[in-house]
């Protein structure tokens, strides 16, 4: 998934890759999972966004532990398969999850 689209952008492209997907099709993604942050985590988070921006790189969407799963769900992707990386170290709870989801049967099908 990615971070320089908003979530709305990468809604509207799944919605897309699905409207157009051929049967077989299977759909990857890859994307940061990242926990509330508290803390030091929170001023390590708006300083790598302040970092961001002044490079001209915002974050345009943080997602949360289901959110990518929803949104697949939502834009007409089942799930087929994920992969969680061990959560990071230095931003506690942080995790990289791949999907593959496969197109969904229409809905009312």
């Amino acid at each position: 998934m990615v971070t320089r689209l908003t979530l709305e952008a990468t809604a509207a492209l799944f919605d897309e890759l699905r409207a157009r997907a051929a049967a077989g099709s299977v759909l990857v993604v890859d994307c940061r999972v990242a926990p509330e942050a508290r803390g030091l985590m929170r001023a390590l988070r708006v300083a790598t966004d302040l970092c961001l921006r002044v490079v001209g790189e915002p974050r345009r969407n943080e997602l949360r532990p289901g959110d990518p799963e929803k949104l697949m769900v939502v834009t007409g992707w089942h799930v087929t398969q994920a992969e969680s990386s061990p959560e990071s170290r230095l931003d506690r709870g942080a995790h990289t999850l791949v999907l593959a989801g496969e197109p969904a049967p229409p809905r009312g099908a």
